[in-house]
Parts: structure tokens; sequence; C-alpha cells
């Protein structure tokens, strides 16, 4: 049997039920880059910082060190959802001189696998900015080697294409990726996305992926912008892109692409997660938990009055 984060153990015995859906309680990933450096450099080799969860060892560039962090800002403002940092700046953002290399990517492998072969949902959420030229995104890889496959999601550069079409109609737009880091235009090849030029700046990309033991997976992923709002709930979502997959891989690496335009406008990411709930990742509880934690405090306090 499975062991359970606190917050769940508390929900089992009755009490706890208020800390179902909350915004912290089962988040297994997390990635702030709050003060990961002083001053600009390669992510290549720096490792935890206060707010890093579920991480281990150190991050490790592939072909091109110019993924570069910083600890004088923090993306994402006016952006819905939880905060970019807990009081300390820090971020990444793209210095890797104009190279379009689909083969630039960072990994770092994560405290505790995921495993694809075991039904469950992943929720995960990053700040992302494609401002420029650029293209970025996060996911979940089996490993850091040109043949480790891999899920995520990510914003297109100005001129992207659709794997399946070759038809140059994902530019500036929020889209899925999957397959191996080094086939298929690695994580920069397009499986799905989002109307061509919907995005060409900062957002809040969301996404859930359902893990199947009985057929395929699906990811689903969903874009915001400055000033949107998050729905309650995830089943209220009209979904920005999804599609199906199948792999049956252990995930033990996190995995964050950046390149492009190296300009004014370089990129960013920032404040990555990934959770088990809706509320993980953003920080809204879903609306069902949140009755269930009243229900459950309801049920706690007429028994004390007994």
């Amino acid at each position: 049997m499975k062991s359970l984060p606190s917050s769940r153990i508390l929900a089992t015995a009755g009490f706890g039920l208020l800390l179902v859906g909350s915004s912290s309680g089962a988040v297994v990933v997390q990635e702030l880059f709050d003060g990961i450096t002083s001053s600009d450099s390669s992510i290549n080799g720096k490792g935890d910082t206060a707010t890093s969860i579920g991480l281990t060892g150190n991050w490790a560039t592939n072909v091109n060190t110019g993924i570069y962090t910083a600890g004088n800002f923090d993306s994402g403002a006016g952006l819905p959802g939880l905060p970019a940092s807990n009081g300390v700046k820090g971020g990444v953002w793209n210095n890797t001189g104009g190279n379009y290399d689909p083969a630039i990517y960072a990994t770092r492998p994560l405290a505790a696998p995921i495993n694809f072969a075991v039904a469950q949902t992943v929720y995960f959420s990053v700040i992302l900015n494609n401002s420029g030229d650029t293209a970025m995104g996060i996911g979940l890889a089996s490993g850091a080697s040109g043949s480790s496959e891999f899920i995520g999601a990510g914003l297109t550069w100005n001129n992207a294409r659709t794997l399946s079409t070759q038809v140059n109609d994902a530019g500036n737009a929020a889209y899925v990726s999957y397959g191996t880091l080094g086939a298929d235009s690695g994580p920069y090849g397009v499986r799905n996305h989002e109307a061509s030029g919907s995005i060409n700046g900062p957002a809040l990309l969301v996404g859930r992926i359902t893990i199947s033991t009985t057929g395929a997976d699906l990811i689903d992923i969903k874009r915001y912008g400055v000033g949107s709002t998050i729905e309650s709930d995830p089943s209220l979502v009209t979904w920005t892109a999804s599609d199906s997959f199948n792999t049956s891989m252990v995930a033990n690496n996190l995995v964050l692409w950046l390149n492009g335009n190296s300009g004014n406008n370089a990129g960013e990411v920032d404040a990555i997660r990934f959770g088990q709930s809706w509320g993980d990742v953003t920080g809204v509880p879903e609306t069902g938990s949140a009755l269930l934690g009243l229900l459950g405090a309801a049920m706690f306090f007429r028994r004390q009055r007994r």
C-alpha cells in the first residue's frame, strides 16, 4: 500500500478533511528558483534552494549551458495562481545565444520517481514568458539522455510547426509535447497546440496528466493570462490543448527547456510545481474538496458537543 502525505493521512481520520485540496499539502515537486544565484550564470550544476521540494542532485544542461538563472527577478506579475516565490527573487532566462537547437534542455533528478505504469493523476503548473522569439517548457523524463522518454508542455517560438503535419501553424502558442528527448525535435516538438498567435508574453500554464493502466494516457493544459481567473474545479475547465499518449516509463527527472532569441526579450521560466490535486498547483481549492472540508468540520464539532 502506498504511503500517504500527511494531509491525506489526516483526511482519512476525519479531522483533517479541512486539508483536502489544500494548496500545498501534496506538492511533490517544486522549484521556485528562490535565491538560486546572486548573479547571472548557467543553471548547470545548480542545486537546492530554500523552496526546492522533491528534487535531488544538481541541474545538468544538454548541448548548451545558456539556460541562465538570475536572482533579481520573479516572472508572472499579474498572473493568477500561487506566487512565483516565497519572498526571495529568482528565475530562469534564455541566454543560449540565439540558438534554436532542439537538443537544448536541462534535467534534474527527482527524489521520488513517478511511475507511469501506475494509474494516477498528476497536476502541474509553471510560469512562462515567450516574449520575443523564444520557446520553453517543463515536463517529466525517464532520464537525461536523448533516448529518455518525456512528457510536458510549454510555449512555442514565432515559427513553430506541428510534428504530424509539418505546417507552420503553431507559432506563439501553448502546446503539449511527448516522445524521446533526442527525436522529433525533442521537447520542442509540437504534438498539439492552441491557435497560432495566441500568446507572446507571460502565462501561467497549468496541466493535468491522467495515467491509465488500461488505455491511453492523457495530457490536458490550460493557459492563463494576466488578470484571468482560475476555475474552482478542473471539471469546469475548457482546456487550451489536449493529447493522448502511451508510456510506462518511470519518470525520474524534471526536464526544463528554453532557447531562441537572446535579445532584450529572451524568455523566462519560473515557479515549477507538480502535485496531486488542482489546488496543489493553482492555490484554488476544488469546490468538491472545500465542501468535504466543511462537512468534515461539522461532523467533528458535532461529535465534540456530544
